[in-house]
C-alpha cells in the first residue's frame, strides 16, 4: 500500500468521524434548522464551517482516486479518464484558490462572531 493511499484512507476515516458526529447531533436537536446547526457544531459557528472545509478538501483530495473506484466498477478503464476531466474542469487551481479563500473568510467571519458574544 502507498503513502498516499494510507494518508487517503487516513483522511476519509477523519472525515468520517467528523461527518458522523455532525450528523447525529443534527438529528438529535429539535429545534429549528439553524438552531440545528448551531447544536451540530458545538455552538460554534467556525465548527461548522471548518466541518464543512474538511468535507470539500477531502472530496478534492480524493477525486483522482474516487475516478479510478468509479472506472472499476463499471468495468470500462477508459471511464477513469472521462470522470478525472470531468472533476478536473470544475477542479481547477483557480478553483480550489476561491474556495481556499472562502473558506478562510468563512472561518474568521464565524470566529469573530463568535468571539464578539457576551459569555453567559
Amino acid at each position: 500500500m502507498s503513502l498516499a493511499t494510507l494518508l487517503t484512507l487516513l483522511a476519509l476515516a477523519i472525515v468520517g468521524v467528523l461527518i458522523v458526529d455532525f450528523v447525529r447531533s443534527y438529528v438529535a436537536a429539535t429545534s429549528s434548522g439553524w438552531q440545528r446547526l448551531w447544536d451540530a457544531g458545538r455552538g460554534s459557528a467556525t465548527m461548522v464551517v471548518a466541518q464543512l472545509g474538511a468535507v470539500v478538501a477531502l472530496i478534492t483530495a480524493v477525486s483522482d482516486h474516487l475516478a479510478d473506484w468509479i472506472s472499476s466498477l463499471l468495468g470500462d478503464p477508459a471511464a477513469a479518464d472521462s470522470v478525472k476531466s470531468a472533476i478536473q474542469s470544475y477542479v481547477t487551481p483557480a478553483t480550489v484558490g476561491t474556495a481556499m479563500l472562502v473558506f478562510s473568510g468563512l472561518v474568521a467571519w464565524a470566529r469573530l462572531r463568535t468571539l464578539s458574544k457576551p459569555s453567559a
